[in-house]
């Protein structure tokens, strides 16, 4: 079964670091091997779905954040 989970991610724009919440999928070591190309948006079909989503998300800014560097090839 694929391992996945809500993290927030740093990325460089115009020289200044902006933060998103982005899928992020994991290899059987547990290393991060990719992630959503959108922010991620919650969605649900009821309010409570939605609510367990967004719980979901919150949980990211419990993790270290990831960067791009965090998804190269490690060697």
């Amino acid at each position: 079964m694929a391992k996945w989970n809500f993290r927030v991610m740093k990325f460089t724009q115009d020289d200044e670091d902006i933060y998103q919440i982005h899928e992020v999928h994991y290899d059987e070591k547990d290393n991060p091997s990719m992630y959503t190309e959108n922010a991620y948006t919650p969605i649900g079909e009821s309010k409570l779905e939605l609510f367990k989503e967004f719980q979901m998300m919150l949980e990211a800014f419990d993790k270290p954040v990831l960067t791009e560097l965090d998804f190269k090839e490690k060697k």
